[in-house]
């Protein structure tokens, strides 16, 4: 439900970062991830909801270049469509406003109400 109702509050950012090299600390702990993958260096999604990490000049178990198996072309990279963990903070201010803000005018309309009838 989060993915649904709260990406016009703010947009999802997106996050890429190479293949080989590439650490566990590229990635932001604590992110909503809505979407990763692997993308050609043209752009076109390789391989959905997947991510390759190879240390420099890593290879793979067959002893080809890390991704090989993939059928990746030089300059493939990660691709990640998240919102960062800090903005959940944003989205709570903005729901409890809209909660206080429907309860002060439900209860200027009880006041009202009673004030009439009174």
């Amino acid at each position: 439900m989060a993915i649904l109702a709260r990406p016009h509050y703010q947009p999802a950012r997106t996050l890429t970062f190479p293949i080989e090299g590439s650490t566990e600390a590229d990635m932001g702990r604590g992110d909503w991830v809505l979407a990763r993958g692997i993308r050609n260096a043209d752009g076109t999604m390789v391989a959905e909801d997947a991510r390759i990490i190879c240390p420099p000049g890593g290879k793979g178990p067959d002893g080809r270049a890390c991704g090989a198996e993939l059928g990746l072309q030089p300059g493939a990279y990660n691709w990640q469509l998240y919102q960062p963990g800090d903005r959940f903070w944003l989205f709570q201010g903005i729901e409890t406003g809209i909660f206080v803000a429907l309860a002060v005018l439900l209860l200027h309309l009880a006041v009202r109400r009673i004030r009439r009838i009174a």
